[in-house]
């Protein structure tokens, strides 16, 4: 997070510092109904929800667990499907897969009662038949329990990732992703990944597929069926030939939209001169669609940006025309996964941001899960985080037959809006009243002593220079810092919880702290090989390399120099870099690995 920036004052004003009283406000909030975390003692992530017709619900994700809510694991990575009831107590749960890494992307109820389950295996034994080669799209048909009915592996001999799946009126199955492989189940490809969509039958036969891309890489994100029986297909791309009809620089935003039979109708991309990448697409009442995801730029269609990824909305009518555009966010990383339309004809966007600036003020810790109520026409009406004092991020929104919201994410907090944490990251899930309430998140400052206004609420004091983490014991209605800094409070009232501004305390005058603005890491994307100019030569800085599970993949220390050389030796896939230059933390870098 980007902590308030501390302005040292001569020592003869440090008191007259003190004695500002700051004006107080309240903080608009949508209180949470209830909230679980699901998992064991490993690492646990949920990819996707849906309401089911009993009114509970299933998600699937993956799970590395085999205790407490997780009755197995067959090796590495399994896919984890969860039922529960609509309070959200589990009613079952069934992990499948190999001895290899599996991981469920997509679920989908099917017209018996039963699901579909879409993601990408690299196995060949236990639940899985066959491997054609790294990773395959693997798909489980289920009954109503959750037993296997049929599976099979799709794909060639190199990478291949299922990331949605559906099933069309004439109960066959449409499943889309991207594709590294020409071979086996895979026809052509035009150089790199393309996005890879199939069409099979009841069964899970091949009735066709077909790759749609251009010369450089394609991902996939999100299918979603559209009004006239076809489908529309969004992700990006840095192609500007075959079905990627231009480019506006690096990844841009991809929407094509294809008829029944997979046949492009329309495609069209949309983004600026740097990163820009979709995760969510739905068509709108109007016919039109709606698309989140998130962009570095700020030119061509992008209007603005504040700074690293922003969260990026777009609208486009029925033939994929820009309608408008907003970019949400602060200076650090914000990136939307779910969007859809709301029952009031606006807006609902969920991700997670480690900002805690500009739209996003109010960061519970490193990332939080940020909701986005908009308008018809994009502008923000409400906004909210949920989450604690450690990485919380979302996965999936969900509208709820009760007109509330639904949201599945990945939590390792334990605290503030979450109650506990069964080990590593968990499933979880957050039920949302629409009906607003407010906590009163005001704060006067008397000497360097804080004080928060509201009276009989919970208190939980937080280092704004630490990423937000609780000052131990410090949950009085008023605290008085030992060491100089910036402080904040996070007040809960009746299920509603919110974070005040960051408030300075400066009892002695001390340096102020660099910023590290002129930290430049490339290439990215990559192919493996990545250099981190430091600006100006540091003595000592430390490099952690997670994967996007947050397992630490490496570690090293440099010491008296100004630029690192690293080499990420894992498979592709989008990587995090964190630096500590002299002891102090940077921002985490995120890295794609192509």
């Amino acid at each position: 997070m980007n902590a308030l920036k501390t302005t040292i004052a001569p020592p003869s004003l440090l008191f007259l510092l003190f004695s500002i009283l700051l004006a107080a406000f309240s903080v608009s909030a949508q209180s949470i109904e209830w909230q679980k975390n699901y998992g064991g003692s490993n690492d646990d992530f949920v990819s996707s929800i849906q309401q089911t017709t009993d009114g509970g619900y299933i998600m699937v994700g993956g799970s590395e667990s085999s205790d407490q809510d997780i009755s197995g694991n067959n090796g590495g990575v399994d896919y984890w499907i969860l039922k529960t009831d609509v309070n959200g107590n589990i009613e079952w749960e069934q992990n499948y897969g190999g001895s290899g890494d599996d991981f469920a992307s997509s679920v989908h109820q099917t017209f018996d009662g039963g699901y579909v389950v879409a993601g990408s295996s690299e196995s060949s034994d236990f639940d899985v038949s066959g491997n054609y080669g790294w990773f395959d799209y693997w798909i489980l048909k289920l009954d109503a329990n959750g037993n296997i009915e049929w599976e099979q592996n799709y794909g060639g001999s190199d990478d291949d990732y299922a990331a949605s799946v559906l099933q069309s009126t004439d109960s066959s199955y449409i499943v889309a992703g991207y594709t590294s492989s020409f071979d086996n189940d895979v026809s052509n490809i035009y150089d790199w990944d393309d996005f890879w969509v199939l069409k099979l039958d009841a069964n899970g036969g091949i009735e066709w597929e077909q790759n749609y891309g251009g010369t450089g890489d394609e991902t996939a994100a999100s299918m979603k069926p559209t009004m006239d029986g076809g489908y529309v297909l969004a992700g990006h791309s840095d192609s500007q030939d075959f079905d990627a009809p231009d480019n506006n620089g690096d990844f841009d935003f991809l929407v094509l939209k294809l008829d029944s039979s997979g046949n492009v109708e329309w495609g069209q991309n949309y983004g600026g001169s740097w990163e820009d990448e979709v995760f969510s697409i739905t068509q709108t009442s109007d016919g039109g669609y709606i698309v989140g995801g998130s962009s570095e730029s700020s030119d061509q269609d992008v209007s603005n940006n504040y700074g690293d990824y922003d969260y990026w909305v777009i609208k486009l009518d029925a033939n994929g025309n820009l309608e408008w555009e907003q970019n949400f966010g602060g200076s650090g990383y914000d990136e939307v996964y779910s969007v859809l339309q709301t029952q009031d004809g606006g807006y609902l966007v969920a991700g997670d941001t480690e900002s805690n600036d500009n739209d996003f003020s109010g960061n519970y810790g490193a990332y939080d899960s940020w909701l986005l109520k908009l308008d018809a026409n994009g502008n923000i009406e409400w906004k909210q985080n949920y989450g604690g004092t450690l990485y919380d991020g979302s996965s999936e929104i969900i509208q709820t037959t009760d007109g509330k919201y639904l949201l599945a994410g990945v939590s390792e907090s334990g605290d503030i809006d979450l109650t506990g944490n069964k080990g590593g990251f968990d499933f979880w899930l957050v039920k949302i009243d629409t009906a607003a309430c407010t906590v009163d998140v005001s704060v006067q400052q008397s000497n360097n002593t804080l004080s928060a206004d509201l009276a009989g609420a919970s208190y939980q004091w937080v280092d704004c220079d630490n990423e937000n983490a609780p000052v131990s014991g410090a949950v009085q209605q008023s605290f008085t810092p030992a060491e100089n800094g910036n402080y904040a409070v996070i007040i809960t009232e009746n299920s509603c919880s919110s974070v005040s501004d960051c408030y300075n305390v400066n009892i002695v005058s001390i340096a102020e702290t660099s910023s590290f603005n002129d930290l430049k890491l490339f290439p990215n994307p990559t192919e493996g090989h990545i250099k981190i100019d430091l600006g100006s030569r540091k003595d000592f800085v430390k490099i952690e390399v997670q994967n996007s599970i947050g397992q630490v993949i490496a570690e090293e220390s440099h010491t008296n120099t100004d630029l690192i050389e690293h080499e990420i030796d894992e498979e592709s896939g989008i990587y995090f870099i964190q630096l500590k230059i002299d002891g102090q933390n940077t921002e985490i870098i995120k890295v794609i690995k192509k």
